[in-house]
């Protein structure tokens, strides 16, 4: 990845009671995580990442439940307007 790649990474609960997304950065440190930050009690980590690396996802429960869950991961600049700028 490199440094202002813009990521979603997404945790959608399946039989997990209530997914938690933590993100690690290149260095080892957690540079983010989330646990109902998407839809119902689903885990959403959303923006630029701060350095060029290898990141780890880390997907868990929020409880230590174990159980079955849907993870996504996107990446790619911000879409652009489809209207015209007007300054």
């Amino acid at each position: 990845m490199t440094a202002g790649e813009v990521v979603t990474i997404t945790l959608d609960r399946g039989l997990v009671d209530d997914p938690y997304l933590i993100l690690v950065g290149p260095g080892g440190a957690v540079v983010g995580s989330d646990d109902d930050g998407g839809s119902g009690v689903n885990a959403s980590i959303a923006g630029a990442l701060p350095a060029g690396g290898t990141y780890t996802v880390e997907a868990t429960s929020f409880d230590g439940g174990i159980g079955t869950y849907t993870l996504a991961v996107t990446s790619g600049l911000p879409p652009c307007p489809t209207s015209p700028i007007l300054v």
